[in-house]
């Protein structure tokens, strides 16, 4: 059964099952209890792969971003573009498309100190 199945039959919006299923306080106790009783007796089982989609989805609309990206200096030096110019275009290129798609880019040389 769909929450939109069960909106209808709680005559409620399908906001109002999905926030109730997740045990928001935006919706009453009554109509969290009801909404899960008749989840209960239709056979909804919420699905972790949608919720845990759906969570992910919220946090990034939330932060605007999906999450960081390592790129992994392998260099004898921390910052090698200075030495290899060219590598300034693809260290920027990289950190735009990062960007482009939701994350952040963060550098590691695995040199550092400790």
């Amino acid at each position: 059964m769909s929450m939109r199945s069960l909106a209808r039959e709680a005559g409620v919006s399908p906001m109002t099952v999905s926030l109730a299923l997740r045990h928001s306080a935006r919706v009453s106790k009554a109509v969290r209890d009801r909404i899960h009783a008749l989840a209960r007796a239709r056979g909804h089982v919420l699905n972790p792969r949608v919720s845990e989609l759906m969570r992910e989805l919220r946090q990034v609309r939330s932060t605007g971003t999906h999450g960081t990206l390592a790129l992994i200096g392998l260099f004898p030096e921390p910052d090698p573009e200075r030495l290899h110019p060219h590598l300034r275009t693809l260290i920027a290129g990289a950190q735009r498309r990062a960007a482009e798609v939701g994350y952040r880019l963060e550098r590691f040389w695995l040199r550092a100190p400790g």
